[in-house]
């Protein structure tokens, strides 16, 4: 088995899986799964899908403009939903990470948790309101409503239609105090309801878009932009990796 293993999101070398540690995790369960073709891979992640996951989780979702750290797609309805509004979402099934040097560091670290309540799974809380979703420390997401108008750092209104989901980090997770950090949970496909068909969003085609996107700069030997400049780097930023690895849930 082979595995296209790179520095950030470029390529770095073809290597068997059986070096530098791979095989290890691969006897766990590991899969491969290249973006542009997902039909199996979404048939897989939705499979265990809980009958009571509330309707806004529900699906497959796409970590739209996460570009600090190699990470892609996540599913929400295969967590251990407690409550109607409470859960357990285990870390290392269902969320994949960059096929890369840096996206194994990431895959590695919640594959070696044991399986424990307080370890290795992150804490879904759905507030009474409905508007915001706690995924444990200072992560939020706020579910955009029927009438909110959101606004880039221009003061442009940016199209944000009601149940879109915003990840946020503020200070302390406090959403008075500063914002660190955010980008999209972008739903790309879910499964219908009536006959188990799997549907793809229009978001879909625009994550394949940006999967086809191939930035045109100077190599950096890192791979990861910290010798690039300013307008190289967001260049950089656009390019996803297509080969993810992920543990489908048992």
């Amino acid at each position: 088995c082979n595995a296209m293993l790179q520095f950030g999101r470029q390529p770095l070398a073809m290597v068997s899986a059986m070096h530098h540690g791979v095989r290890a995790v691969l006897l766990f369960g590991t899969k491969f799964v290249d973006l542009r073709d997902t039909d199996d891979f979404f048939a897989t992640v939705l499979r265990e899908e809980s009958p009571d996951t509330p309707e806004v989780v529900r699906g497959v979702f796409w970590m739209q403009d996460n570009v600090t750290a190699p990470e892609q797609i996540i599913t929400l309805s295969d967590a251990e939903w407690r409550t109607p509004s409470s859960g357990l979402k285990p870390t290392r099934y269902n969320w994949t990470r960059d096929s890369t040097c840096w996206g194994l560091s990431f895959y590695c670290m919640p594959n070696c948790m044991t399986d424990h309540p307080e370890v290795g799974n992150v804490r879904i809380e759905i507030s009474p309101s409905g508007k915001w979703i706690w995924m444990q420390g200072d992560q939020l997401v706020y579910i955009v409503q029927p009438h909110d108008v959101i606004r880039d750092g221009a003061g442009q209104p940016l199209d944000m239609p009601a149940g879109t989901l915003m990840r946020l980090t503020y200070n302390g997770g406090d959403p008075k105090k500063k914002l660190n950090y955010q980008y999209l949970l972008t739903r790309v496909a879910f499964k219908r309801s009536d006959d188990g068909a799997i549907v793809k969003t229009a978001a879909y085609e625009v994550l394949q878009q940006q999967l086809r996107y191939e930035p045109v700069y100077r190599c950096s030997c890192c791979g990861v932009g910290l010798c690039l400049n300013e307008d190289e780097f967001v260049t950089a930023t656009k390019s996803l990796s297509p080969l993810q690895m992920y543990m489908p849930k048992p």
